[in-house]
């Protein structure tokens, strides 16, 4: 029985160690991004992950945490491969632990989503997009400006791929939702005006599209006005 408290004793132990030098990699792995040291930053983030699974096991928050980093910096410097393992790798754990109407699971979804448009894969993008976006609304609302950021990215898509009339109708729902919420910046909607303008004008729409750039001059000269008047004067 001693004998057995005592293994006990000591497998607890060796878990506290790990998961200790498992934090201190992962703090050091931050420090190294925001450096701008990838390299180094990746293989700190990997030891973490090492310590932190020996300790916590394979399915825990902050194993997708770590693997979600990972995912970030692969991204970066377009080592795409590692990052969509790494992303799968995350959004598995997170499914494991939170099912699969969690806002971390639409987090690595938009992030699969951006790999797929980088790659080209329209249809797989879209349909990755598709998924982010039901996610948000059930877990952020129809009014969340990451829900609005997919919307932008699904209009993107239907531009991409010639669907003049989807396009339109997801970008001026994302135009009405931004509007209709105070989160969102103004730089924001002028994006988003930007994007249906040219939309509408390869669609054909010359008067709409003209319209939309008054429109978005106006909201420019209202951002000068007030950037002029909090300015400091001599």
């Amino acid at each position: 029985q001693i004998g057995k408290e005592s293994r006990v004793s000591s497998a607890k132990s060796r878990t506290k160690q790990h998961k200790y030098v498992g934090t201190m990699f992962y703090n050091l792995g931050m420090v190294d991004a925001s450096l701008g040291l990838n390299e180094k930053a990746i293989e700190a983030f990997e030891c973490s992950l090492k310590m932190q699974k020996s300790a916590l096991g394979d399915n825990h928050p902050d194993i997708a945490t770590i693997q979600h980093n990972i995912g970030m910096i692969y991204l970066n410097i377009g080592r795409v491969a590692e990052a969509t393992n790494a992303f799968l790798g995350s959004l598995q754990v997170i499914r494991y632990v939170f099912g699969n109407d969690h806002r971390n699971v639409a987090k690595e979804l938009f992030q699969l989503g951006q790999i797929h448009e980088m790659k080209g894969e329209y249809d797989e993008a879209l349909h990755v997009y598709q998924e982010t976006l039901r996610v948000e609304i059930m877990t952020l609302g129809s009014h969340h400006s990451d829900t609005i950021i997919t919307l932008c990215k699904i209009g993107q898509i239907y531009y991409t791929k010639g669907n003049m009339y989807n396009a339109l109708h997801t970008y001026n729902d994302a135009l009405s939702k931004a509007k209709a919420t105070c989160e969102i910046e103004q730089e924001t909607i002028i994006m988003i005006l930007i994007q249906l303008m040219k939309v509408n004008f390869d669609a054909g729409n010359v008067y709409i599209s003209t319209q939309i750039h008054s429109e978005i001059n106006s909201l420019i000269s209202c951002l000068s006005s007030d950037s002029t008047f909090f300015g400091t004067t001599e």
